[in-house]
């Protein structure tokens, strides 16, 4: 039993099994497994903030190569990329309130909800 630390609000595993995405209500994090050994390195064991967000983070997903975290607040959907050389690049997503959201990591396709409407989003590389 090793405490990584403590306030977590949610986490997220990803299917490279090397690394998991955890957040708080302002803050999305990445935390090693394993040592990454692709630029930019980090070691097993450590954890690197990626973000900070005004509004409170309410669900986050990674994708499927664990290069991007998908995540929502109230007012919407972002996505920010885990490789933050140069800076943080934050893109948005979504600019409307929701009230629920889902990623298929797989099929890469973006769910929410606003009201008893479904929305659905395919991404494109």
């Amino acid at each position: 039993l090793e405490p990584v630390i403590g306030n977590v609000r949610g986490v997220s595993g990803g299917d490279p099994r090397d690394r998991i995405l955890f957040w708080d209500d302002h803050r999305l994090s990445i935390y090693w497994l394993t040592d990454n050994r692709a630029q930019p390195f980090d070691l097993a064991r450590t954890r690197k903030q990626l973000f900070y967000s005004e509004e409170p983070i309410q669900q986050a997903f990674l994708n499927a190569e664990g290069t991007y975290v998908f995540f929502s607040t109230a007012n919407g959907i972002r996505m920010v990329e885990v490789d933050q050389r140069g800076s943080t690049n934050a893109y948005e997503i979504v600019r409307e309130q929701i009230d629920g959201f889902a990623f298929s990591a797989e099929e890469q396709i973006l769910y929410w909800m606003r009201g008893p409407a479904l929305y659905r989003l395919k991404l494109e590389s």
